[in-house]
């Protein structure tokens, strides 16, 4: 069973407290369909694969009093349905009016007494269909949306919804510098390492800064003179 509520990471809490209303801390991915998916089937596939993260039903709550960090909470009035809108393209649905439309929805800002993310299936986009997900960055980054995505596609058409091919499990060998992760809500039957975790793990190669990649420059030899 999902836990009601966790306490929310310092790291998250400050992606969360820098929202502004013009500096919203959205992120938004878009991805390019080449026919519009059969939307119960689609809608199936949310509840299936992505409600079982439990930051996708939780709310961001902030403390009663002005200490501590903000805690995540079970949304106990949760509707998929408030968070899934299905809208087509004007014509001629090309890419430049697909672009249009993503401006308007990054400049809008998302609804804090829901948890915090959407999705727009967007038909009538270049002969095919776009699927527009946001969710705010303390949720998770663009390494935690590609996580997503890939847990929301499969490699063959039409494949069984109940079966998602999980990155890799095993723990990573290094300190990653990312917030707190996506934790599934049965978490007795899955790895100890968070969502996330494993995410920079199948997604992001090893962090090794451009300084440290760059050869140091020679120091020349001092010759006494200033020019």
């Amino acid at each position: 069973m999902t836990t009601k509520t966790k306490q929310m990471s310092p790291v998250d809490s400050a992606w969360l407290h820098m929202d502004e209303p013009t500096n919203l801390m959205m992120i938004t991915g878009v991805s390019l369909l080449d026919k519009l998916p059969d939307f119960e089937r689609f809608r199936r596939t949310l509840e299936v694969r992505l409600l079982t993260l439990d930051r996708f039903t939780m709310r961001a709550v902030e403390p009663v009093l002005p200490v501590g960090t903000p805690h995540w909470e079970l949304d106990p009035n949760f509707d998929l349905d408030a968070h899934v809108h299905r809208v087509a393209l004007p014509a001629p649905g090309d890419m430049t009016e697909l672009q249009r439309f993503i401006s308007d929805l990054a400049s809008t800002p998302l609804d804090f007494s829901k948890p915090l993310w959407n999705i727009h299936l967007v038909e009538n986009v270049a002969g095919g269909a776009a699927m527009i997900l946001r969710l705010h960055h303390c949720i998770g980054d663009g390494t935690a949306m590609n996580a997503v995505l890939f847990r929301l596609m499969d490699m063959a058409r039409d494949a069984p919804i109940g079966e998602v091919q999980e990155p890799a499990t095993e723990a990573p060998k290094r300190h990653d510098f990312v917030s707190t992760a996506f934790a599934p809500c049965a978490a007795s039957e899955r790895p100890s390492a968070t969502w996330r975790t494993k995410a920079v793990k199948a997604f992001a190669t090893p962090h090794v800064s451009w300084r440290a990649r760059a050869p140091r420059p020679k120091r020349r030899a001092s010759s006494g003179a200033c020019c």
